[in-house]
């Protein structure tokens, strides 16, 4: 029986998101993370990215379990679309991963009861023939870890995501310790996060995004409005000691804000009991300066309390002009414009904006240069191979361990896709050998939406859409009235619609017996031909849709 380890790249490698790596040895596999993506301007109405699974079809008996190393959606997001496809395999995880997930599988009607919860105590997992071992790590979620694992005589070091941060909120100190006793067993692969390879110096600490806010809300008059993620649950437990160090009541908007909240309570993360929370409908009872809401949108998001404040749409929340805003959490790559937009419509609205670029009210949980130097240095692994980033940044990795004293030949740079076969004396890469992709889940449900049809959304959504209802005789060499013409997301005068009319019956009246007759060739002339037209004389290039009526 073959004893190499193939490492299979299903997402996650040279994109960041939609997290999801499988580890074959003997007959056992494990997959680690399962996540999403959010979609670009190039995926118009859809609302997830997933990882393609086509790999794992005819290997679910392999399956051992799935280890989450933490709660984030690009980690976990994916689980509730593809737990049944993977035949219910196990899930292990620590406590607050199995709590969201496990509200994800409820939200899609998912009965699972197959979790194994990891503690400090029952950390090490046997799962067929390969042995894993949680390790504690620091990052922008609590129970976040790094997994150790073995197989036969080899070795892998998973990062996941994290970073070294000397006084932690709520949560331990990352376990340098037990990594540094791993390094002393001969790591043959590290695969380590490359997010903030290019960020220079140590990471910043999550207290410090406490002491800056406090700073700042310390000297505000009136009333305080913080977005940031749900799942930042050192944030909020800061923003939580905030308000009450400032005599201010809390209300929260967000479902999943809410949602995140009880979850920490119930895992005795948050005591709720320490401070003030109120309902929504209390906040006329209080001064403005007593008040502090704590509410979703933080990148944008179309639906989010933020975003309808800025819009006037939000029932919940009318913004003053002397609200103060503070968005304590980065731009996540893709939301930049949507982000910019919600910020200039704020300071229309509001006297005062804090955001990342214009203060230190958000620190990363990814590793900065120096802690993947640290990690690094402690492991020593005999290969590196770069994940969680985009190629610029896993290129940057591959330039830091040249620095650190590697070779080339240790470094490898792996794509969605790629394989990688660990042998006793070599780490090979074979480039786009493996069934990988993207999954589009639209409407909440998964489904292979056809990649024609995105491309129609695009140009409808860029060039316009003209329906024309076009009427013929029984013989359809004759048009008895005007064609009709619809138009959507483009503007003509009448002197253009009515030359388009003319172009339409003119090409009618040329057409042959056997284009007049098939209605898809019939169509398909006169489609073509008035686009032409159109770009020549408008230099635009709309979707043109035809209904026949006789």
């Amino acid at each position: 029986m073959n004893k190499n380890i193939k490492i299979c790249s299903l997402g996650g490698y040279g994109e960041i998101g939609k997290n999801m790596t499988v580890i074959e040895y003997k007959n056992s596999i494990i997959i680690i993370d399962c996540g999403i993506s959010f979609p670009d301007n190039e995926h118009p109405g859809i609302d997830y990215i997933i990882p393609d699974i086509g790999y794992l079809e005819n290997k679910k008996k392999k399956i051992k379990g799935i280890f989450i190393t933490h709660g984030h959606e690009d980690h976990i997001g994916a689980l509730p679309y593809i737990i049944e496809k993977l035949n219910y395999p196990k899930i292990f995880c620590k406590n607050l991963a199995k709590e969201l997930i496990e509200e994800k599988l409820i939200d899609k009607g998912i009965k699972y009861n197959k979790f194994k919860p990891v503690t400090k105590r029952n950390n090490k997992v046997k799962a067929g023939s390969i042995k894993v071992e949680f390790i504690n790590v620091n990052h922008s979620i609590m129970d976040s870890s790094a997994l150790y694992i073995r197989a036969g005589n080899k070795s892998i070091f998973f990062t996941g995501d994290f970073k070294i941060d000397y006084t932690p909120i709520k949560e331990d100190f990352i376990d340098l310790n037990r990594i540094s006793e791993i390094g002393q067993q001969n790591i043959d692969l590290m695969i380590v996060d490359s997010t903030n390879v290019t960020h220079e110096g140590l990471s910043y600490s999550e207290k410090q995004v406490g002491i800056e806010m406090n700073e700042i809300i310390s000297n505000i008059e009136n009333r305080v409005i913080i977005a940031t993620f749900s799942t930042n649950l050192s944030r909020l437990v800061q923003i939580f000691n905030i308000a009450k160090k400032n005599d201010r009541k809390v209300v929260v908007l967000g479902r999943s804000l809410k949602r995140i909240i009880k979850i920490a309570y119930k895992l005795g993360y948050i005591d709720l009991k320490n401070y003030e929370i109120i309902n929504k409908n209390e906040v006329d009872n209080y001064k403005d300066d007593q008040l502090l809401y704590l509410i979703t949108g933080s990148q944008g998001e179309k639906l989010s309390a933020l975003k309808r404040a800025s819009r006037d749409n939000n029932r919940d929340l009318e913004l003053k002009s002397n609200d103060t805003i503070l968005i304590s959490a980065k731009v996540i790559p893709g939301n930049e414009v949507a982000i910019n937009r919600m910020v200039n419509d704020l300071h229309r609205k509001v006297d005062e904006v804090y955001y990342e670029n214009v203060s230190e009210i958000h620190v990363s949980g990814h590793a900065s240069k120096e802690d993947i130097k640290i990690i690094t240095k402690l492991l020593d692994p005999k290969y590196i191979v770069p994940n969680h980033g985009e190629y610029k940044h896993i290129k940057k990795m591959k330039k830091l361990m040249i620095h650190l004293g590697y070779e080339e030949e240790q470094i490898k740079l792996v794509e969605n896709g790629d394989f990688l076969l660990l042998e006793d004396n070599n780490l090979k890469l074979e480039k786009d050998v493996i069934k990988s992709g993207e999954i589009l889940i639209e409407n909440r449900e998964m489904g292979f939406i056809d990649i024609n049809k995105l491309f129609e959304r695009k140009i409808m959504g860029e060039s316009g859409l003209i329906f024309i209802i076009l009427y013929l005789t029984d013989k359809r060499n004759t048009i008895p009235r005007e064609p009709e013409f619809i138009i959507k997301g483009i503007q003509f005068d009448d002197r253009f619609i009515n030359e388009m009319k003319e172009k339409v019956k003119s090409v009618v009246n040329v057409l042959e017996n056997e284009e007049l007759y098939e209605d898809e060739l019939f169509k398909k002339r006169i489609r073509r031909r008035l686009k032409r037209y159109i770009r020549k004389r408008k230099y635009k290039d709309p979707f043109v849709i035809i209904k026949i009526m006789e």
